[in-house]
Order: structure tokens, then sequence, then C-alpha cells
């Protein structure tokens, strides 16, 4: 009886190791990275998201690169609000970035700040981006990295003006090259051979929603689109001829 114990007990111990030893198999084998898709990255290249995620030390197995990845640390890089790996299946995974939005930049001393809508310098640059308004007529004093901008006394309500239509922008698929303020309140908007008088921070929503369906036949134009009296309803837009 006391074999017949012992030889059980044996049996136990061996097929719990063959079991271990299956799902360790299972989990180099089965589980080796084969795929990897980045997705939602522009201004952040994939070599940056690969070495933030630690691919190098990590990527040849899709558990492990999930599992050290749930929480990545994405505080070094500016343009980055979060990085999230999805497990697709056994040998493939996906790597969601979710970058800053650049509202609009601006210059001092030759060098480029991005903020968000809220005036919050997000990156900056020795050059511009391409694709992102630049703020003309304010006097800019400084910035630091997460702060809001800072300029000039008796600036402050242009540069939240700037930004307002900074964000009122974004919502919309047009490339303007510059956001100039006048120095009276008033703004205009610049692109190719355009200039867009908005006027004041007035129906402002309005007077690009119009801006916006206007957009195509713009292009093929040079002049002055007049909506500084726009008000909603209006019959009529001026456009005048270079």
């Amino acid at each position: 009886m006391e074999e017949t114990k012992k030889s059980r007990a044996g049996r136990a111990v061996l097929t719990v190791i063959i079991i271990v030893a299956v799902l360790a198999a299972a989990l180099v084998f089965g589980f080796r990275l084969k795929s990897l898709e980045i997705k939602g990255n522009s201004r952040v290249n994939q070599a940056k998201i690969l070495e933030l995620t630690e691919y190098d030390k990590y990527g040849g197995n899709t558990l492990l690169y999930w599992f050290m990845n749930r929480d990545t640390d994405v505080s070094s890089e500016s343009m980055l609000k979060s990085i999230t790996v999805e497990i697709e299946g056994p040998q493939s995974v996906t790597v969601n970035v979710l970058e800053e939005t650049l509202a609009a930049g601006i210059t001092l001393s030759d060098r480029y700040c991005y903020f968000n809508e809220n005036g919050i310098a997000i990156a900056e640059s020795s050059s511009a981006i391409d694709g992102i308004p630049e703020v003309l007529g304010i006097s800019v004093t400084g910035w630091t990295p997460e702060e809001k901008v800072s300029v000039a006394e008796g600036s402050e309500s242009d540069f939240d003006d700037a930004c307002s239509i900074a964000r009122i922008l974004s919502n919309y698929e047009m490339q303007i090259d510059w956001i100039r303020a006048n120095g009276d309140r008033t703004f205009t908007l610049i692109f190719g051979n355009i200039q867009v008088q908005l006027g004041k921070n007035i129906y402002m929503e309005e007077k690009i929603s119009e801006l916006a369906d206007l957009w195509n036949e713009l292009q093929s134009r040079s002049g002055i689109l007049h909506l500084e009296d726009y008000e909603p309803g209006s019959d009529s837009i001026i456009f005048t001829n270079k």
C-alpha cells in the first residue's frame, strides 16, 4: 500500500512538472511576437515609440511586451500623452499612440514654441512644424514646458483670443499658415495668396465655418475674404480680388 501511495505521489509530481513545462513552452514559443503595428503617431517617429516601450528588451514575447507596457512612461516626450499596447493575437500586438494636440506656434529668438488650445507650451523646435499655424503680432517673453506661454503685458487678451481661434481651426481640415493679431483685438488668417479678415473674436465659430465652406473655392484665388462684419444669417460675403 505504501509503495502505491508513493507511486501516486510521484505520478502527481510528474504530471505537475509536465503541465508547467507545457505552459512554459506555450508561453515562450506560442507567444513569440511576430507582428507589431503602431497607430496614432504623426510627429513622434516609430523608433522613439519602440524605444519608449522597450521593444529591444521585451519585444520577443507578446505577453511580456504587453504586461510591461500597461503604463508606459512617456514623461520624457512632451509631444506624447500616452502609449497603450493591445494584444491582437498570440503573436500580434497594436501599439496605440496618443499625441499632444498642437494648436499653434509662436516664435522668440528664432525658436518655435508650440502650444495647445489653452496656450500651454508643449514642444520647442528650431524649425517650423508643417501644418501648424504660427501666431504673429504678439510679443512673447518666454515659455516653460507644461505652463502657459508668457507674453508681454497688455498682450494677454490677444493671446487668449489667438488660442481660441486656433482651437476652432483645429476642428477643420484647413492648413492655415499664420494667425495674425492686428493690435486692435482683430485678427487675420493668412494662407497661400489669401487673407481672411476675421475682425474681433465675435461669432468666431460661425466665421471659421463659413471659411471652411469656401475653402476649396479659395485655393485657386488671390485676395481678401472679409468676415470682420459677419453675422449669422448674412446673405453675402465680400471677397476682394488682388
